[in-house]
C-alpha cells in the first residue's frame, strides 16, 4: 500500500469517526443541554489541571535541593513550599472536579439512556402504518439497537464521554509542554499515539459494527429461544415435551454463529494492531533518548528534566485510554445507527381527527385500491362503500385479504394506488374515530382500569358500563387489578376472559366518540354460541355506529346489515344473509358446510 492509499485512508476514517461523533454530540445536546454543557466545562476543568500540575512538579523538585541546602525559611524554601502547595491543590482540585463529574454524568447518563430509548420508540412509532415494521430489515435494526439499550451503554455514555475528553485534552495539554524541549518531540509522540489510536478504534469500530449488523441478526434469534426459556408462557410446553436442551442448543447455536463474524473481524486487525504498537515504540523511543542525551550533556536542568519527562508520559492521554473509549466509540456508533434508524423511518405528522364524546358515524369509501406485498399482488383496483352506521361483516377464506382491508381502513397500511377515506379524509393511526380489535390483540401487563382506559378517560360507572356490555363483569380482578401473576396481587386471566376485556376497550372507545368499530376475529377463543352471542349484543350496543365485523364463523355474523365475501383480493358477493343464501354462490356454500360441522350444537 503506498503513502497516498495510507492517507486517504485516514482522511476517510477521520470523517466516517466525525460523523459518527457529530451523531452522538447531537443525541447528547437534545438530551439535556444544560447538563450537556456542564459536563463539558468539567471536562475541560479536569483535563487542563494534569499539566499544570506537571509544571508544579517541576517547580517543586527542582526546589527541593536548594530547600534542603538554605533552609525551609529561606526563598528557596519558600519556593519548594510554594510548589508543593501548587501540586496539593492540583490534586484536590482533580479530585473534586472528577467527583462532581461523576455524579453529574452518572445523572446525565439516566436521562440519556430514557431520551434514546424514547426516540428510537417514537420513530418505530412514527410512520403513518404499520408495514414498515413489519420489514425484516428493520426488526432487525431495532432488535439490535434494543440489544445495545439493554447492556447500559446508554447510562454509561455521559461518564465515557467526559472522562475520553478530559483524557484528551489532558494529553494535549502535555504535549504542548514539550515545545520548550524540541518542536518535533510532542509532533512525534502525537503521531505515535494517533496511529494506534486510529488502529485500534478501526479495529474495534469495525468489529462491533459487525456485532451489531451481521451479528445483530443472530442475537435477535438468540434472543429469542432466551427469552423462551425464562418467560412462563412458554414453560409449560417446555417441560412437556422435554425441550430444554434443544432450546439451550438452539441458543448456543444462534450465539456462536452471531459472534463468530466478530471474531474473525477481531483476527483480521490483528496487523493493524502491531503497527500502532511498533509506532508507539519508536516515538517514545526517540523522544526518551533525545531527553537523556540533552540532561547528559548539561543542556537540561532537574526540573526542566521532570517537566518534560512527565509531560511525554501524560501524553498516554492521546492513545488508547480502554473503557472509556471503548464506551464511547460503542456509543458513536450506536448514535449513528440511532440517527440513521431515525433518518430512515422519520415520523410524519400525522393529522389528528378530534371528536366529541358524541357517536358520529362515519362512511367508508374505498377507490380504486391496489395493494401489493413484496411477493404477491393482493388488491388491483378494489371499490367498495360502507354507508355511515351500517353494520357489515367481512368473509373469506384464509389469505383472501380479509385482515389487510382492515389495515388498510385502519390506515395501517397505505395502498399502492387508489384511495381509502373516512368521511372524505384519509384515514391514519391515532385517529379517534377509529376503534379496532384484532386477533392478537395485546393483553397488557396493566390494571383492568387501565386495560380499557387506555385511549379514552373513563369514569368508574363508564368502566364498569363497558365492562357489562362485553360481558366481562364478572372477571376475577378489581378494577385496579394488574392483570399479571408476574405482580403482587395480580390475576392471570383466560384466553375468553382477555378478549371481553379487549371488547370492553373498543365499547370505550366508541363510547368516547369512535364512529367507527372494527372486529378482526377477536373471539376466537370463545365458543360459537358465546361468539355469536356477543356479535348480536355488539350490533345492539354499536347501532348507529359503522361496524365492520371479520369472522371465519359465518353463523356468527349473519345478523350483519351487510355480508361482503372476499376472495382472492376481490369482492366475489355482497349482500345480507337471506339474500346471500338465495344466490347459492360461495357464501351459501360456506355456510352451509360450517352448519352441517355444528349441526349438533344447534347451528341452522
Amino acid at each position: 500500500m503506498t503513502a497516498r492509499h495510507i492517507v486517504l485512508r485516514i482522511f476517510l476514517i477521520a470523517i466516517a469517526t466525525g460523523r459518527r461523533a457529530g451523531a452522538l454530540v447531537t443525541l447528547l445536546w437534545r438530551a439535556g443541554r444544560w447538563r450537556a454543557g456542564a459536563l463539558a466545562a468539567l471536562a475541560v476543568l479536569a483535563g487542563l489541571l494534569p499539566p499544570v500540575t506537571v509544571l508544579a512538579s517541576g517547580l517543586l523538585i527542582g526546589a527541593v535541593p536548594a530547600a534542603v541546602e538554605h533552609g525551609i525559611d529561606s526563598p528557596q524554601g519558600t519556593r519548594a513550599l510554594l510548589g508543593l502547595a501548587l501540586v496539593g491543590a492540583g490534586f484536590a482540585l482533580t479530585g473534586l472536579t472528577e467527583t462532581a463529574a461523576l455524579c453529574l454524568g452518572t445523572a446525565f447518563g439516566e436521562r440519556y439512556a430514557a431520551f434514546a430509548g424514547e426516540l428510537v420508540g417514537s420513530v418505530a412509532l412514527g410512520p403513518p402504518g404499520i408495514a414498515e415494521l413489519e420489514d425484516p430489515r428493520v426488526a432487525a435494526e431495532l432488535g439490535a439497537l434494543d440489544g445495545l439499550a439493554r447492556t447500559g451503554l446508554h447510562r454509561q455514555t455521559p461518564v465515557a464521554v467526559r472522562s475520553l475528553l478530559t483524557e484528551r485534552l489532558a494529553g494535549l495539554g502535555s504535549a504542548a509542554l514539550l515545545f520548550r524541549f524540541s518542536w518535533w518531540a510532542p509532533f512525534l509522540l502525537c503521531l505515535g499515539w494517533t496511529v494506534a489510536s486510529i488502529t485500534g478504534k478501526r479495529w474495534f469500530a469495525r468489529s462491533f459494527g459487525e456485532a451489531v449488523s451481521e451479528g445483530g441478526k443472530g442475537m435477535r434469534r438468540a434472543g429469542y429461544f432466551r427469552d423462551l426459556g425464562t418467560e412462563s408462557t412458554a414453560a409449560k410446553e417446555l417441560h412437556i415435551f422435554g425441550l430444554g436442551s434443544w432450546l439451550r442448543g438452539r441458543y448456543a447455536e444462534h450465539w456462536t454463529g452471531s459472534m463468530s463474524s466478530v471474531w474473525r473481524m477481531r483476527r483480521i486487525g490483528g496487523i493493524e494492531i502491531g503497527i500502532g504498537i511498533a509506532a508507539l515504540a519508536l516515538s517514545h523511543g526517540a523522544v526518551f533518548g533525545a531527553l537523556v542525551v540533552s540532561a547528559d550533556r548539561g543542556g537540561l536542568s532537574l526540573d526542566a528534566l521532570t517537566v518534560f519527562s512527565l509531560a511525554a508520559l501524560r501524553t498516554e492521554s492521546l492513545g488508547f485510554i480502554g473503557g472509556p473509549q471503548l464506551q464511547t466509540a460503542r456509543a458513536m456508533v450506536a448514535a449513528q445507527r440511532i440517527v440513521a434508524f431515525a433518518e430512515r423511518l422519520r415520523p410524519i405528522e400525522i393529522q389528528r381527527v378530534g371528536v366529541g364524546s358524541e357517536r358520529h358515524a362515519v362512511a367508508v369509501a374505498a377507490d380504486d385500491v391496489t395493494f401489493c406485498y413484496p411477493n404477491r399482488s393482493l388488491f388491483d383496483q378494489l371499490r367498495l362503500r360502507i354507508p355511515a352506521g351500517q353494520s357489515v361483516a367481512i368473509v373469506g377464506a384464509n389469505g383472501a385479504g380479509k385482515s389487510t382491508l382492515v389495515k388498510l381502513l385502519c390506515g395501517l397500511y397505505q395502498p399502492q394506488g387508489g384511495q381509502i377515506r373516512l368521511d372524505g379524509s384519509v384515514p391514519s393511526p391515532g385517529d379517534r374515530r377509529i376503534a379496532a380489535i384484532f386477533q392478537d390483540f395485546v393483553r397488557y401487563e396493566l390494571s383492568l382500569r387501565d386495560n380499557v382506559r387506555l385511549a379514552p378517560k373513563l369514569t368508574d360507572d363508564e368502566l364498569r358500563a363497558a365492562l357489562r356490555s362485553a360481558g366481562a363483569a364478572d372477571l376475577p380482578a378489581g378494577a385496579d387489578t394488574r392483570l399479571s401473576t408476574g405482580y403482587a396481587g395480580g390475576v392471570e386471566l383466560s384466553g375468553g376472559q382477555w378478549q371481553r376485556v379487549a371488547l370492553a376497550r373498543a365499547l370505550a372507545a366508541v363510547h368516547s366518540g369512535a364512529g367507527l368499530l372494527i372486529l378482526d376475529e377477536p373471539t376466537a377463543s370463545l365458543d360459537i354460541r358465546a361468539e355469536t352471542e356477543l356479535f348480536d349484543r355488539f350490533l345492539e350496543l354499536t347501532r348507529g355506529v359503522t361496524t365492520i365485523l371479520v369472522s371465519h364463523r359465518l353463523s356468527s355474523v349473519r345478523r350483519a346489515e351487510r355480508i361482503i365475501v372476499l376472495h382472492a383480493g376481490r369482492i366475489v358477493e355482497d349482500g345480507d344473509h337471506d339474500s346471500l343464501l338465495a344466490a347459492n354462490g360461495r357464501y351459501a356454500d360456506m355456510f352451509r358446510l360450517q352448519a352441517a360441522r355444528f349441526a349438533d350444537g344447534g347451528v341452522r
